[in-house]
């Protein structure tokens, strides 16, 4: 009879368990390795993502810092604007200024030349009759005093001529000195307020010319206060000038017959060169 080993049953069972834990361990050793792979693969995959994200981020920075860069550029441009602006526009309303000055010079030339044109043509009108006048009481003074030489030996007919010629020549001597002191004929120069050195931008009369060749509405010239006192108001005519000034300022290189006008600019000054004018003074 078959007679039954219990250890050999035994041994039999455990043989048969382990092969069978072998093989479920296997199963499972396989089934986590095959998961760990695929983790791999998907933490390369996550990290690939997150270089890509870094880049971005950093190409994302960078283009912030250039944008912002960019915006200061655009503040300091819109500053420089602002204040080129407001530059501007004093410059414009300075000029405008300049300009409706230059248009009452204008308007007040065209008057005056009206005015001395009508002036003229009546003293040339007077002038005319009384030259007219005395060459008709010449005559007749003439005929008076040859009767009297004729009739008279003393020499009354000489004297009466004499007198004739003192009252002539003082009646030259009265116009001449109603013609003079009003007009001078002088030469004119140029300066302006900016200088290599020796300019304050103040003028003798302490006026303040550093921005601006008008004072009160009118041109500002240096003068030999001998000739023209300071403060007073002139008119300037010829070469080209037709404007009322006021006697403001004195210089070393200013003497008699001659005026230096301030203009803008020493390039101005040099370009102007000389002139000959007339100088009325007005009071």
């Amino acid at each position: 009879m078959f007679k039954f080993n219990r250890k050999a049953v035994i041994w039999t069972l455990v043989a048969v368990f382990l092969i069978t834990a072998a093989t479920i361990l296997s199963k499972e050793y396989y089934q986590v390795h095959t998961e760990n792979e695929e983790l791999e693969n998907e933490k390369d995959d996550l990290d690939k993502r997150l270089d890509k994200l870094d880049k971005q981020v950093t190409d994302l920075l960078e283009e912030k810092d250039e944008a912002e860069e960019e915006l200061e550029d655009k503040e300091k441009e819109i500053k420089n604007s602002k204040k080129n602006s407001k530059k501007s526009k004093k410059e414009i309303e300075k000029l405008k200024q300049e300009n409706e000055q230059l248009e009452k010079d204008l308007i007040a030339k065209k008057e005056r030349e009206a005015v001395e044109k009508k002036k003229k043509e009546q003293q040339k009108e007077e002038r005319e009759t009384n030259d007219g006048n005395n060459k008709s009481n010449e005559k007749v003074k003439d005929k008076a005093e040859t009767a009297t030489v004729v009739s008279n030996n003393d020499g009354t007919g000489i004297n009466n001529k004499n007198k004739k010629d003192s009252k002539k020549d003082t009646s030259e001597n009265k116009d001449s000195k109603e013609n003079g002191g009003e007009v001078i004929n002088a030469d004119a120069t140029h300066y302006s307020a900016y200088c290599p050195t020796g300019c304050t931008g103040q003028t003798a009369t302490g006026e303040d010319v550093s921005n601006s060749i008008y004072v009160d509405g009118k041109r500002v010239i240096a003068v030999d206060p001998n000739q023209i006192p300071l403060g007073s108001t002139v008119r300037v005519t010829g070469g080209g000038y037709d404007f009322e000034a006021l006697a403001l300022d004195t210089g070393g290189d200013i003497g008699h017959g001659r005026i230096d006008i301030l203009v803008e600019s020493t390039e101005k000054a040099y370009s102007l060169g000389r002139e000959n004018v007339q100088v009325e003074i007005l009071n």
